[in-house]
């Protein structure tokens, strides 16, 4: 049986998931999405989310069409396989990406690293450089690098009891040059 690139049907249902409780301002809840394999909760892929922080919500019904988040985007107890990457997002419509809310996550980013200043440094769980964001909070979340260099958060900036991925391991955040209004 040849194994299909999509989307599971747990990832499906949790996309789902998501996207009601966007357009209903509500917190997203995957903890009952859990693998039974491996107890991690099942989330959206990075790019899902990305795409409708910075793109907006699919028009039912309309060909790519889409609306702006009205509440931003609130998701909990997810495992976000891949780098959130909003480098060089401001949204849609030119007024900044939507919100987004994460609470006890884990951004999980791909192996490996880049060159940087002749040392390997990791890709980030999060890459907002040079992003424009109504608002970014991370609560309780596990991640690796948070790179914020020279991002424009238009609204709250909350850090709240950030951990490294596994014991030992970095928890870093960059954000030179950045601007919180």
């Amino acid at each position: 049986m040849a194994k299909s690139n999509g989307p599971s049907p747990r990832e499906l249902a949790a996309r789902r998931l998501v996207l009601r409780c966007a357009r209903l301002g509500e917190m997203a809840d995957l903890s009952k999405f859990k693998d039974p394999a491996s107890g991690a909760c099942v989330a959206p892929a990075a790019t899902f989310i990305r795409d409708l922080v910075c793109l907006g919500l699919p028009v039912v019904g309309a060909r790519a069409a889409r609306t702006r988040l009205p509440f931003g985007l609130s998701i909990k107890a997810a495992r976000i396989e891949g780098t959130i990457d909003l480098r060089e997002a401001m949204g849609f419509d030119g007024q900044g990406c939507a919100a987004l809310v994460l609470e006890d996550c884990q951004l999980v980013p791909e192996e490996g690293g880049t060159l940087r200043d002749g040392f390997e440094e990791p890709f980030p769980s999060l890459d907002a450089r040079h992003a424009q964001l109504r608002r970014l909070a991370l609560r309780g979340c596990l991640v690796g690098l948070l790179d914020l260099s020279d991002a424009e958060i238009c609204g709250d900036l909350e850090l709240e009891g950030l951990s490294a991925l596994a014991p030992g391991e970095p928890c870093w955040i960059r954000a030179r040059d950045s601007v919180i209004q």
